[in-house]
C-alpha cells in the first residue's frame, strides 16, 4: 500500500536567495587520493551552487511548523516514509516485526548549513548525484508518481545535465531501490552518487570486506593490513571526525551492517557498480558532540554509512550514456540478497519534469514544451517574446550555453545579467564581466552588481559601493562587509554597520569579527555566548577562532566549537 498524508514538520524555508556565489576562476581539483580509473572530483563540478540558488533563510524560522506531504509505504513487515519537498528523503524505515526503526529516524529534525545550497537536515537515507556533498535538490521538492506497489522520483541534475530516478518497492521485510541515470551529454561525463544512511548504532560489521581503507591528514589512502584490520568499528571509540572507506569490488556480496541492539541489525545490500562503502562518524571530541547533540539529540550517537560508485566522495566514476544499479535495505540478510536478484522492477513512468523539458528542447532533443512558474521566462525568451523580469523570489538561473543566441535577441538587463552566469560558469570570463557591465548601464540593479562584483573580484569594492544608493542594498551588506573586513578597514566598517541590520549568523560572523578589529571583548564574549548558532558550515572553527583570539586561550565552550578536528 502507498498513501500520502501531510505532517507538520520544523523544516520552514523563506525564498531561496538569488544572490550566489560564482565558481572560482579556471580548473582547481581538491587534493584527492590517486585512484587508478576514476578522476579527482573537481571544483567546477562540486562547489558552486549555480544554477540553483542558495537556501540560508531558515534561521528565524526553526520554531515554526510547516506542513509537508509525506509519501507512505507500507506492508505487514515495513513502514517506509518519505518527504519529496526534500529531495526524496526516505526519513523513515521501521520494521514492524522487530519493533524498531531501521535508520535513523529525526522526529525533530533542525536544518543547518551543510548542503551545497546551504540547507540540511540529519536524519534517514539521502540519495545525492551531480556533485561532492549532499546534492544541490537535497532540500528541494522532486517530482514523483506511485501505483499500488511502487513509489517513482524523478529529476535532472541541471548543472551535470543527468536525469535521475529512484524507484521504490517493498517486498516483504525488504526495501528495494532501482536507480537509472542518464547523461543527456553525447560524451562520457563525470558521474557522481552517494546513497548516504543515518543511524544510530552500537557498531558497524566490517568483517567480510576485503578491501579498508581510511584517508590520512595528507589525503593519502592507508590500506589496512588485513591480519589486523578490525572486524567492527565502534562510533563510541572513534576519538575524531573521521571517514573510513570499503572497497567491495573484489567481494562476492556487496553490503554494509550496523549493529543497532543485539537483537537488530541493518544491512544496506547493492549491485555493481555500486562497489564502494564508507563510514562517516563526527567522533567524540568537543566539536563532534556538539555536532551530534545540535542535529541528532544528546541520547544518540549519530553516524551515517554511504554507498558509491568511486572509492571516496573525493573522486567521481564517469558515465556514457545510462547507468543503473540496485540496493536493498533490510534486518535480513538472506532475503535481502534473494530481493536484489529478482526483477521486480518492470513499471514505466512518464512525468513532466519543468528543467528537463528545457534542457530537451534547448539541446534540439525534444519539441514539447512543458512550462511552469519556474522555466516561463526561459520559454519566453526562447520563443522572442518580451520575457516577464522576475522579482528576486522568481529568479531563475541557467548555465547553459544554448541558451545564450535566445538571450542576445532580448536585449534587456536581465538577459545580460543570465548571459554574464553563463558566460562565467563556461569560463568566458571577460564576456561576462561585459555583459554584466550592460546590464547595469540598462537598469542599476543590487543583483548584477554583486555579481559584476563576484566575477571582477580586484574591483569588487568599488561596485559594492556604486550599489549602496539603490533599492535592496541591504542584500549585499554581508558580501561587502567581508570585503572590508579583509582590507581591515574600519571607517567604511564603521560607517556600514550604524546601518546594517545584523539579523543571521552570517551577519553576526561579520559583526564579531568587525567588533574584534575594535578590541571588544565583553561584547564579542556576550554575542558569541548568548545564542544557538543554527546556519554554521559543518566543521567551521570561525567561532571558536574568534573566542580563542579575543580572550587568549585555548579552549572553547561547547556551544560555539563547530570543529571536526
Amino acid at each position: 500500500m502507498i498513501k500520502e498524508e501531510k505532517r507538520l514538520f520544523n523544516l520552514a524555508l523563506n525564498e531561496e536567495s538569488p544572490f550566489v556565489n560564482l565558481k572560482r576562476k579556471g580548473k582547481f581539483n581538491l587534493k584527492s587520493p590517486k585512484q587508478e580509473g576514476f578522476l579527482a572530483t573537481s571544483y567546477n563540478n562540486c562547489r558552486t551552487t549555480l544554477p540553483y540558488k542558495i537556501q540560508s533563510d531558515y534561521e528565524l524560522l526553526k520554531d515554526k511548523e510547516v506542513e509537508l506531504t509525506v509519501i507512505i509505504m507500507e506492508n505487514s513487515y515495513l513502514r517506509a516514509e518519505f518527504l519529496p519537498d526534500f529531495g526524496g528523503r526516505l526519513i523513515r524505515l521501521y520494521d514492524k516485526k522487530k519493533k524498531y526503526d531501521l535508520v535513523y529516524y529525526n522526529e525533530s529534525p533542525t536544518l543547518s548549513n551543510i548542503a551545497l545550497c546551504n540547507a540540511w537536515f540529519a536524519g534517514g537515507i539521502e540519495f545525492n548525484i551531480g556533485s561532492l556533498g549532499h546534492h544541490r535538490d537535497t532540500s528541494r521538492k522532486v517530482n514523483y508518481k506511485f501505483n499500488d506497489d511502487i513509489l517513482f522520483f524523478e529529476n535532472i541534475a541541471r548543472r551535470e545535465r543527468q536525469q535521475y530516478s529512484l524507484s521504490f518497492k517493498l517486498v516483504e521485510d525488504v526495501l528495494a531501490l532501482k536507480v537509472d541515470i542518464k547523461n543527456l551529454y553525447d560524451e562520457k561525463r563525470e558521474l557522481y552518487w552517494w546513497t548516504n544512511i543515518a543511524s544510530e548504532c552500537k557498531k558497524i560489521d566490517c568483517s567480510s570486506h576485503k578491501g579498508l581503507l581510511r584517508i590520512e591528514e595528507d589525503q593519502s589512502f592507508v590500506n589496512f593490513d588485513l591480519d589486523k584490520k578490525p572486524s567492527y568499528l565502534d562510533p563510541n571509540k572513534i576519538p575524531l571526525s573521521t571517514e573510513y572507506f570499503m572497497n567491495c569490488t573484489n567481494d562476492d556480496v556487496m553490503w554494509e551492517s550496523v549493529e543497532l541492539t543485539n537483537d537488530v541489525t541493518f544491512y544496506e545490500i547493492g549491485t555493481k557498480p555500486l562497489n564502494y562503502r564508507k563510514l562517516f562518524c563526527w567522533g567524540i571530541h568537543q566539536g563532534g558532540d556538539h555536532w551530534n547533540d545540535f542535529l541528532v539529540g544528546k541520547d544518540n550517537r549519530y553516524i551515517e554509512i554511504q554507498t558509491g560508485l568511486a572509492p571516496s566522495q573525493m573522486h567521481t566514476t564517469t558515465i556514457d550514456k545510462e547507468l543503473s544499479f540496485k540496493q536493498v535495505f533490510t534486518s535480513n540478510f538472506e532475503n535481502g540478497k534473494k530481493v536484489l536478484n529478482q526483477n521486480i522492477f518492470n513499471e514505466k513512468f512518464n512525468l513532466d519534469i519543468p528543467f528537463l523539458a528545457l534542457d530537451n528542447f534547448l539541446h534540439g532533443k525534444s519539441n514539447k514544451k512543458f512550462i511552469d512558474d519556474k522555466t516561463k521566462y526561459f520559454y519566453d525568451v526562447i520563443e522572442k517574446k518580451e520575457a516577464v523580469i522576475p522579482s528576486f523570489k522568481d529568479i531563475e538561473y541557467s548555465t547553459d550555453m544554448a541558451l545564450i543566441p535566445y538571450l542576445e535577441y532580448q536585449n534587456n538587463w536581465y538577459s545580460y545579467l543570465q548571459m554574464g552566469i553563463i558566460y562565467f560558469e563556461n569560463d568566458y570570463y571577460d564576456k561576462a564581466i561585459e555583459v554584466f557591465k550592460k546590464s547595469i548601464s540598462l537598469k542599476k540593479d543590487v543583483l548584477t552588481y554583486h555579481l559584476l562584483a563576484e566575477s571582477d573580484k580586484e574591483n569588487a569594492i568599488s561596485y559594492y559601493e556604486e550599489a549602496l544608493n539603490l533599492k535592496d542594498k541591504e542584500k549585499i551588506y554581508y558580501f561587502y562587509s567581508t570585503l572590508l573586513l579583509d582590507k581591515k578597514d574600519i571607517n567604511k566598517l564603521d560607517k556600514l554597520f550604524k546601518v546594517y541590520k545584523v539579523n543571521n549568523d552570517f551577519d553576526t560572523i561579520n559583526y564579531l569579527k568587525y567588533l574584534e578589529l575594535k578590541g571588544k571583548k565583553e561584547e564579542i564574549n556576550t554575542i558569541l555566548l548568548s545564542r544557538e548558532w543554527v546556519n554554521i558550515i559543518e566543521g567551521s572553527t570561525v567561532l571558536s577562532d574568534i573566542y580563542q583570539r579575543v580572550n587568549k586561550t585555548d579552549k572553547v565552550p561547547i556551544s560555539i566549537d563547530f570543529r571536526l578536528a
